[in-house]
C-alpha cells in the first residue's frame, strides 16, 4: 500500500486537506527563505529580465504537468465509475437470462446471483479500500461458473441464452477484476516528487519579482495554497475506492431491485 492510499484510509478528509495545504505552504516558505539567502533582496532587482523568462517557463511547464495529472486522475475515477455501472448491468442481464432455463437451474442461478450481489455491496466494497477482494464473493463467483458449465442446454433457445449468459459472466468477471485494478490506481510516487520539486522551483522563481521578503512570502503562500488545493484534489481522485469521496456501490445495490 502506497503512502497516499494509507493517508486516505487512516486520516479524516478535512484533516488531510489541512495537512496537504499546510505542507505545501511550509515548502513554499522554506524555498522562499532559501532563495532569499542565495539571492539577497539588494541583488534581486538586477534579474528582472531573466525573471520573466524563468517564471514564465517554469509556470507553464508546471501548469501543464499539474493539469495533466489532475485530468488523468479525474478520467480514471470516471472510468472506474462506468465500470461499476457495467458490472451492475451484467448482473441484471444474467438474472433475466436465467428465466430461460428449467426451474431448478433458474432458481440455483438466481439465488447465487442474489447472494453474489449482496456480498459485493455489504462485504467486498469495504475490502476495496485496501485494494483487496472478498474471499466469500470469490467462492460464490466460482459456484456461478460451475453452475453454468455443468448445465447442458436442451433446446436451441436455451443454448442461445447459455452462450449469452457465459458472455455476460466473462464480462462480469472482467469488471470485478477491473475494480481491483482501479482500487490500486494512484499517482506514481516519482510523479508526486516531481510535483513537489516543481512547486519549489516555481516558488523560487517568484523571488525575482519582489524587492522585500514580506511580499515574497505573501506571493509564495498564495501560490502554495492554490497548489496545495490541487494536490488535495488529485489525492481525492487518486484511489476511487479509498477515502471519504469514493465510487458508490449504489449501482450494484440497485440491481437487486430488478430481481
Amino acid at each position: 500500500m502506497l503512502p497516499t492510499q494509507w493517508l486516505l484510509l487512516n486520516v479524516p478528509t478535512v484533516l488531510l486537506g489541512f495537512i496537504v495545504v499546510g505542507i505545501s505552504i511550509l515548502l513554499a516558505l522554506l524555498t522562499s527563505f532559501f532563495t532569499t539567502f542565495i539571492i539577497p533582496e539588494s541583488k534581486s532587482r538586477g534579474y528582472n529580465g531573466v525573471a520573466f523568462m524563468l517564471f514564465g517557463g517554469t509556470t507553464l511547464i508546471y501548469a501543464i504537468l499539474l493539469t495533466t495529472i489532475l485530468f488523468t486522475s479525474w478520467i480514471g475515477f470516471n472510468e472506474a465509475d462506468q465500470n461499476v455501472q457495467k458490472e451492475a448491468n451484467c448482473l441484471v442481464s444474467l438474472y433475466r437470462f436465467a428465466e430461460a432455463f428449467p426451474s431448478a437451474t433458474k432458481q440455483s442461478i438466481q439465488n447465487l446471483l442474489d447472494e453474489y450481489t449482496k456480498s459485493i455491496v455489504y462485504k467486498e466494497w469495504s475490502y476495496l479500500a485496501r485494494s483487496q477482494l472478498d474471499k466469500h464473493t470469490t467462492v460464490i463467483s466460482k459456484q456461478l461458473w460451475s453452475t453454468y458449465s455443468s448445465y447442458v442446454p436442451q433446446t436451441p433457445p436455451e443454448q442461445a441464452y447459455q452462450q449469452e449468459s457465459l458472455h455476460q459472466l466473462i464480462e462480469l468477471r472482467r469488471c470485478r477484476m477491473q475494480r481491483l485494478t482501479d482500487s490500486k490506481a494512484g499517482v506514481n510516487p516519482i510523479l508526486w516528487l516531481v510535483l513537489i520539486i516543481g512547486e519549489m522551483t516555481t516558488v523560487a522563481s517568484i523571488a525575482f519579482f519582489s524587492d522585500n521578503l514580506k511580499s515574497r512570502l505573501l506571493m509564495a503562500v498564495i501560490f502554495a495554497i492554490l497548489i496545495g488545493l490541487i494536490f488535495f484534489t488529485i489525492l481525492m481522485f487518486d484511489y476511487p475506492f479509498t477515502g471519504q469521496f469514493i465510487i458508490s456501490s449504489e449501482p450494484i445495490k440497485e440491481a437487486l431491485l430488478y430481481w
